[in-house]
C-alpha cells in the first residue's frame, strides 16, 4: 500500500496476505531519495492484540534490531483524556 502524505513523505506498506500483517515499510522523505526501511517479525499476542515483537531497522549489515519485551495498551489513559 502507497501513502502519501500532505508533507511530501510518502510510506510503502508490506502487508502478508494471509494475516494481514504489516511485514515492512519503507519511508521517503519529500526532495529525499534515501528510503529508510524498517522490517516487522515475531509476532504474538499482547493481550489480545497480535503484534510484532521484533522492528529490524535497516536492511543492510549495520541493521539496528529493537525487541518488544511488554506492549502496554491504553493503561495511563482515561475517558478524562478525551474530554476538555
Amino acid at each position: 500500500m502507497n501513502v502519501q502524505f500532505i508533507t511530501g513523505k510518502t510510506k510503502t506498506l508490506y502487508i502478508e496476505k494471509k494475516t494481514f500483517n504489516i511485514i515492512r515499510e519503507d519511508e521517503k522523505k519529500a526532495g529525499s531519495a534515501e528510503v529508510s526501511t524498517v522490517y516487522f517479525s515475531d509476532f504474538k499476542k499482547f493481550g489480545d492484540l497480535l503484534f510484532y515483537s521484533k522492528m529490524t531497522l535497516g536492511s543492510h549489515s549495520d541493521a539496528q534490531v529493537a525487541t518488544i519485551k511488554k506492549l502496554v495498551i491504553n493503561d495511563l489513559i482515561t475517558e478524562g483524556d478525551f474530554t476538555k
